[in-house]
Parts: C-alpha cells; sequence; structure tokens
C-alpha cells in the first residue's frame, strides 16, 4: 500500500491515491491530472520619431552682400533682383543606424506658387556672420522641391538622401521665380525642424 507516482512530464501529472486490499479494499485507485498551458505574446516595434530643431539658420540678401539676417524670425527666398537664399543647419544625434528617412520641416508664413528647391551645403558658416559675399554655394543634385504652398500651414521636404548618420547636416533653399516665400526662422514660433526615423 502507499502512494505511487506513474508518470509525470512538463505539462500533464498524474497522482495514484492510497489504496490498501488487505483492509477492505478502501478506494479503488484514481488518477487526478493536472494541466497547465503555456501562452505565448509578440510584440511589434514601432520607430520612434526623432525631431531636431535648427541650431543655426539665415538668410542672404544679394543687394545687401554685407549685411546679416541672422536674427530674423523669416527665411526667405526669391529669384531675380533682389536674389533672396536661405540656409539652415541642424545638429543629428543618437542614431544606432542609418535613418529610413528624413524630412525637413518648414512653417510658412508667406505663400507662393512656386516657393524653390532645397539642396545641400557646407556646414562651416556662422549665423550672425552669413551674408551674401561669404555664404557657400549648394552641394549635390536637388535634394526635394517646394512646389506650391499655402500660408499658414507645414510643408515637409525628403532629404533622406542628405542624412549620413550622426552628425551635422546645412540645407540651402533657392528659388528661380520673382513670387518670394518666406517660412519661419528657429527664432520664431515654428522653428524648422528636421524629423528623422531611425
Amino acid at each position: 500500500s502507499g502512494l505511487v507516482v506513474l508518470a509525470t512530464n512538463d505539462t500533464t501529472r498524474q497522482y495514484w491515491t492510497h489504496y490498501d486490499p488487505l483492509n477492505g479494499g478502501g478506494t479503488p485507485p484514481t488518477s487526478t491530472t493536472t494541466t497547465t498551458t503555456s501562452t505565448s505574446t509578440s510584440t511589434t516595434l514601432v520607430p520612434i520619431l526623432q525631431t531636431f530643431t535648427a541650431t543655426a539658420d539665415a538668410q542672404v540678401k544679394s543687394t545687401s552682400p554685407t549685411r546679416n539676417y541672422g536674427t530674423n524670425v523669416g527665411l526667405r527666398t526669391r529669384g531675380g533682383s533682389p536674389n533672396f537664399v536661405s540656409y539652415l543647419r541642424f545638429d543629428v544625434t543618437g542614431l544606432a543606424t542609418l535613418p529610413t528617412s528624413a524630412k525637413l520641416r518648414l512653417f510658412v508664413t508667406d505663400a507662393s506658387k512656386d516657393a524653390g528647391i532645397v539642396r545641400s551645403t557646407d556646414i562651416g558658416w556662422f549665423e550672425t556672420l552669413i551674408n551674401w559675399d561669404n555664404a557657400p554655394p549648394a552641394v549635390g543634385p536637388t535634394l526635394a522641391s517646394l512646389g506650391r504652398t499655402a500660408i499658414g500651414q507645414w510643408i515637409e521636404l525628403d532629404v533622406t538622401a542628405a542624412i549620413t548618420g550622426n552628425g551635422t547636416f546645412a540645407f540651402q533653399l533657392s528659388q528661380i521665380g520673382t513670387d518670394s516665400h518666406i517660412t519661419g526662422s528657429r527664432e520664431s514660433v515654428t522653428p524648422p525642424q528636421l524629423v528623422v526615423t531611425p
């Protein structure tokens, strides 16, 4: 007589109850089964956008070649004369891999039917010193075209090709037409943003 464990496994255990055939038989053997069920969950990782505000920006003007506009609340572009070109710079940090997307976001304060283009440029300029005479030229192909814009709206420009990881990156905004375009500078309440998706 006694308690005997007949079998066990990871999910099911069987136990035999006490049975004594010499003292009246007692209760015939019965078994109880305990079952445990495991469940699994899956987690989908959603990319976290990283938003960087411009660390420097300024417009320059062809008819005021030595004047600095680094503290203006607007960034203007215009072709013809006077010609306005604008510059922006961003410091990108915290990326572990190449970004899958990078968008330059600008808030329109004066709309245009053809607001120009954005290209990369050299990073070696100072916001409070840059002017028409010392401003760097654009580098490489056009990254994006602004097209027709509407006042009071954010526009997003795909500049993924220019962002190669962590580092400092600068952009030039220019225009051929004379329908000038103005967006908020970093001194405004709607500063330029670079939104990066890892």
